[in-house]
C-alpha cells in the first residue's frame, strides 16, 4: 500500500512539473520562471526515495543546503542586481532548526528570535539602507521568547504549588 502512494506522489509531481512547465513556455516563455519551482517540487519525491538511508535532520539540513545552493545559483545566473536568495534561504533554515529544536520550546524560540532579528536587519541593511524599518518587525517578534519564558516560569509555579 505505501509503495502505491510512494508511486503516486512520483508521478504527481511529475505531472505538476510537466503542466507548470508548459504554462511557463505558453504563457511567459520570456522568463523561465519553472526554476524557481523546482526545489520545492523536488523536495517530497526526494524525501520518499531517500527515506530509507538518512534519518529526518539530516535529510532536512542536505536538502535545506541543496535548496538554499540553488537558489544562490539562480540568483548569480539569472539577471537582476538584488540579492534575492538570502529570503527563501532564511525561509528554508526553519525547516532543519524545527527538527534540532523540538524538544525544547524556550531554544526554539530564542532561536527563532535571533534569526528573525537578523533576518530583517540584513532585508533592511540590503533593500533600503538608509530607512531603519526592522525594528518594527523586530519588536513584534519579540512577543515569542517573552511568551515561551512567562508560560514556563508560570508552570513551574503550579508545579510548585501542587507539591
Amino acid at each position: 500500500m505505501r509503495s502505491r502512494k510512494n508511486s503516486f506522489t512520483l508521478v504527481f509531481h511529475f505531472y505538476l512539473f510537466a503542466f507548470l512547465l508548459t504554462m511557463n513556455l505558453v504563457y511567459s516563455r520570456s522568463y523561465p520562471w519553472i526554476l524557481f519551482c523546482l526545489p520545492p517540487l523536488a523536495f517530497l519525491p526526494a524525501a520518499i526515495l531517500l527515506k530509507q538511508r538518512l534519518d529526518g535532520l539530516r535529510f532536512a539540513r542536505i536538502a535545506v543546503a541543496a535548496a538554499a545552493l540553488f537558489y544562490v545559483l539562480l540568483n548569480i545566473l539569472l539577471p537582476g542586481r538584488f540579492f534575492w536568495a538570502f529570503i527563501p534561504a532564511a525561509a528554508l533554515l526553519w525547516y532543519p532548526c524545527a527538527l534540532q529544536f523540538h524538544r525544547s520550546a524556550r531554544r526554539m524560540s530564542l532561536f527563532g528570535f535571533v534569526w528573525s532579528v537578523l533576518f530583517f536587519g540584513g532585508l533592511n541593511l540590503l533593500t533600503t539602507p538608509q530607512e531603519i524599518w526592522a525594528v518594527y518587525p523586530i519588536f513584534g517578534a519579540f512577543w515569542w521568547p517573552l511568551s515561551v519564558y512567562f508560560f514556563g516560569r508560570e508552570h513551574q509555579q503550579d508545579a510548585a504549588e501542587e507539591e
